[in-house]
């Protein structure tokens, strides 16, 4: 992969990256601030706890679905694609923590400062906030710095009232809320690194498997090349000699079972040589190639047209009789025979013999080939330009065409 693509593949992946950790973000702490706002109104409903502190409960529990809020929106805007600056969405994600995480640590200061450590509400209250608290670990894992934040914001508050009157009891509670403190930053630093690690493997195989689908683009970009060659003439674009002979070899076996008949048309360029010698030979090419087109127009879509060497064509038609094919090649030479062909800033106009055979039993290829090559010698031995159909009994000569070479 050259080091331009690269560049722009490490920046797609790292966006792409960045976008699925802010996503996964969004996620857990949408799910994670519904069991807030849920738990919380259990604890206040079932307890004195909304009856004592009535009017900071009622503003927590508002803050919390507020951050609840902000947290959905922001996953339904990712989740429809929507882009937003990165550092906005940290932004809004750290105000929603604020929001969530600082009301929980208000709540449970004042009722540390309300009840005391002995009381049954305040230890309620506090295995509420460790469930939580360990749960959130594993939230906030995408973005180890809202850990420390959300922790922070949570236990600060408790811990600062309890060190305000100092008792045996609040020394204690400090010390197991700061130990609780360490193990969660430390879980959390441990899965923060386990989760990018994860992100960052996902990536490189995504790299791998992006690689390996451009080299087996390559490779069947360069196999189509190499069979267009195998198959196709160089300067005209038209099937080579090789493949004309294959698709009639095909074409004899499966008309002889679905028993149709089978043409073969061979052309050849009256006077060419006369051309490169008075135009020169890369003019010659130019005919060669509009001869070509006019010829691949000229026929229907299934049939097949081919440069048989040099300037001879040939055509294989399925499921015409003899009348049909004879009507076909005339058509053809008049179409060549109409068409200008730009040489030397001149309108050259060139003809075509055709040799037509047309079987309805089962002919072999070379009995094919070798009835359209007499019937096109005697085309050209009769005065070029027209149609010689081969027969079992008779090659039949229509009347001349036109001249066979004329340059206006």
């Amino acid at each position: 992969m050259p080091r331009s693509q690269a560049a722009a593949f490490e920046t797609t992946i790292s966006g792409q990256l960045r976008r699925e950790a802010d996503l996964d973000l969004l996620t857990r702490l949408a799910s994670g601030a519904v069991a807030y706002f849920v738990f919380l109104l259990l604890l206040g409903t079932t307890t004195v706890y909304q009856h004592d502190f009535p009017r900071l409960f009622w503003w927590c529990a508002a803050a919390i679905f507020i951050a609840s809020g902000m947290r959905f929106a922001l996953t339904a805007l990712f989740r429809r694609r929507v882009s937003l600056p990165h550092r906005m969405v940290i932004a809004l994600t750290a105000i929603s923590v604020c929001l969530s995480a600082g009301a929980s640590g208000v709540l449970h200061a004042s009722a540390l400062w309300r009840y005391g450590h002995n009381n049954w509400t305040f230890t309620v209250t506090m295995l509420w906030v460790v469930g939580i608290a360990s749960g959130s670990t594993i939230s906030f894992t995408p973005n180890f710095r809202l850990l420390l934040l959300h922790i922070s914001l949570l236990f600060g508050p408790v811990i600062a009232c309890s060190l305000v009157g100092i008792t045996q009891e609040s020394i204690s509670f400090v010390a197991a809320t700061l130990v609780l403190c360490a193990f969660l930053v430390a879980q959390g630093y441990r899965l923060h690194a386990m989760y990018w690690n994860l992100l960052k493997n996902r990536a490189a195989e995504t790299r791998r498997t992006a690689e390996l689908q451009a080299a087996k683009a390559a490779a069947e970009a360069a196999h189509e090349v190499l069979r267009f060659q195998a198959t196709h003439d160089g300067l005209t674009g038209l099937y080579n000699r090789s493949e004309a002979l294959s698709f009639l070899e095909r074409e004899i076996s499966r008309n002889a079972r679905k028993r149709e008949p089978i043409s073969v048309l061979m052309l050849d360029i009256d006077h060419f040589k006369q051309i490169n010698d008075t135009y020169g030979h890369f003019s010659g090419d130019d005919v060669l190639r509009a001869v070509a087109r006019t010829l691949k127009d000229a026929v229907r879509s299934y049939d097949v047209v081919a440069r048989y060497g040099g300037e001879e064509f040939l055509i294989v038609m399925s499921g015409c009789d003899e009348e049909e094919t004879q009507i076909f090649a005339e058509r053809i030479r008049a179409t060549v025979a109409d068409t200008g062909i730009a040489v030397a800033a001149k309108d050259l106009r060139v003809t075509v013999s055709i040799g037509a055979v047309s079987a309805d039993s089962v002919p072999s290829q070379r009995e094919l080939l070798l009835s359209a090559d007499e019937a096109l010698y005697e085309a050209k031995r009769a005065g070029r330009n027209r149609v010689v159909t081969w027969s079992k009994n008779q090659t039949q000569m229509p009347a001349e065409g036109v001249s066979a070479f004329a340059a206006d």
